[in-house]
């Protein structure tokens, strides 16, 4: 340790020049910086610790959004065992039939079960079609709907929705009695949706 007064070298930890009796501060001052060097030391383990802790919680949201979107999806699929149509004549033919017998089970297997409300039923869902026929038919010309010749008019194009391919389809419903000029006409939403046998076609909702 060397004085700043006169120059001479001291030893260490001493606190008065040997030479000239100046007071030596470079120990005080040794010792600071010592205790400084420490404390950012453990400032930067510190924040070192913190970035790791942060980057595995910021992983451990990511890999429970992506379980989560993965049990969704795969619950959805699992309840449409068994449900949809392998085309959308098939999905339109089975949703006529289903309204004209009032066969619930069948209105069902062709709602898709990830859209479909849980609070109703697969008879409300048949009251809900037949109520939405009802609005643009009378009674007697409702008795006289030609089920089985339901026909597709008219196909819109097939457009991407969440993953899903959406079609509007015009169907029209032959009224024994009318001119084909006049047949009803429903406007009637489908989309693909995942199913254990595959991509099936699922009635979606009805445009009134």
């Amino acid at each position: 340790m060397f004085c700043s007064k006169c120059g001479k070298e001291n030893a260490d930890g001493t606190a008065y020049c040997s030479g000239c009796g100046n007071k030596l501060e470079s120990g005080k001052t040794g010792a600071v910086k010592k205790g400084a060097s420490a404390k950012e030391k453990l400032q930067a383990i510190g924040m070192v610790v913190g970035v790791i802790v942060l980057i595995f919680f910021v992983v451990w949201i990511l890999e429970e959004f992506k379980d989560n979107n993965g049990k969704s999806e795969k619950t959805s699929t699992e309840k449409n065992d068994g449900r949809g149509a392998k085309t959308l004549d098939e999905a339109v033919q089975q949703l006529m039939k289903a309204v004209k017998d009032g066969d619930e089970d069948a209105m069902t297997s062709i709602i898709d079960a990830s859209v479909s409300s849980e609070e109703k039923t697969p008879a409300s869902r048949i009251a809900d079609m037949r109520g939405v026929l009802m609005k643009g038919l009378t009674q007697d010309n409702y008795r006289n709907i030609e089920w089985d010749k339901v026909k597709i008019k008219e196909k819109g194009e097939a457009v991407d929705i969440k993953g899903h391919d959406c079609c509007t389809v015009t169907v029209t419903i032959p009224i024994k009695g009318w001119s084909s000029l006049n047949d009803y006409t429903l406007d009637l939403n489908f989309h693909k949706s995942g199913t254990p046998q595959g991509e099936r076609w699922f009635l979606y909702s009805i445009k009134e």
